[in-house]
């Protein structure tokens, strides 16, 4: 699997805070072909942390954590885009001051990172997630990882706001690309290349039937085949909010899993295999503590 080095700000990886992780272990088994593993502490005090907490991984990599609401200082059911940041608790300090609102001072977790929760001027919830260097990779852009994000910021109001919070904190290039009386869509970009969206409208985004005020980041998980997916969904005990339909991204449906967590399936081709060569980014590197 493709493997990139984390750069500061970037999307890292989403987790999932579920009311019934077992059930939601199995749907997400079937769907996007994960599978799940329990993490043994790394540092004593972070002992705390292990319980409730399972590993998604896919082609040894990790792509996700599945955590038990019981246990995690966050929002039921819902997906949560953690980025990589240099420290956890200089982000906090820098969140703070930019007034976000802080749910988890840094925290120490299983396997030697620290992880912060706080969440954006409108609500969103975001993790700050500081790794050792040799974790710092991202497995993005085929199917069974993200391939896109996007922070549905509420109403238009909010958006200037939201927009200057995130080229503040995490000095991001975000670009305008529509901005209308019913909303405005602009794009975060690093190097001059998008990696996520910001929308704000006063028309709710449709992650649940019963939701009319969803404020939060979207992930955009790759699936090979989009009819395939949703069928499998539905088969999992899943509800499709959105059919698949046909965009420039290429194939997209919007899913909710078992528990209520909403996921947009992107539908993206596989890539191609190649052979392991001293310049990839992962050669040499025992990712074995991770498993």
């Amino acid at each position: 699997m493709p493997a990139f080095p984390a750069e500061f700000g970037m999307p890292l990886r989403v987790d999932l805070v579920s009311a019934a992780p077992r059930k939601t272990e199995r749907f997400y088994r079937g769907v996007l072909g994960w599978s799940y593993r329990n993490t043994a502490p790394v540092h004593e005090d972070a002992r705390e942390a292990s319980q409730g907490r399972r590993v998604a991984m896919l082609s040894g990599m990790p792509v996700s954590v599945l955590l038990d609401a019981a246990d995690a200082d966050a929002f039921t059911n819902q997906w949560r885009v953690n980025f990589h940041v240099d420290s956890a608790a200089g982000a906090v300090e820098k969140a703070r001051e930019l007034g976000a609102t802080i749910y988890q001072e840094p925290t120490p977790l299983v396997d030697g990172s620290t992880m912060a929760v706080v969440a954006d001027p409108a609500g969103g919830l975001i993790g700050l997630l500081e790794q050792p260097g040799e974790q710092a990779f991202i497995a993005a852009g085929e199917p069974g990882t993200p391939v896109w994000f996007e922070l549905v910021a509420g109403p238009e109001e909010n958006f200037e706001e939201v927009a200057d919070f995130y080229r503040q904190f995490f000095g991001w290039e975000i670009a305008v690309r529509n901005k209308t009386e019913q909303g405005a869509f602009a794009v975060a970009m690093e190097d001059g290349a998008p990696f996520a969206g910001l929308v704000a409208s006063a028309v709710a985004a449709q992650t649940d039937a019963a939701d009319e005020a969803f404020v939060g980041w979207l992930a955009y998980l790759g699936v090979e085949n989009i009819d395939t997916a949703v069928a499998k969904a539905e088969e999992l005990g899943g509800a499709v909010l959105v059919a698949p339909q046909a965009t420039e991204f290429g194939p997209l449906a919007t899913v909710q899993d078992p528990c209520g967590a909403a996921v947009v399936l992107c539908e993206v081709p596989l890539p191609p295999e190649e052979d392991v060569r001293e310049s990839d980014p992962l050669e040499g590197i025992d990712l074995s503590q991770f498993q």
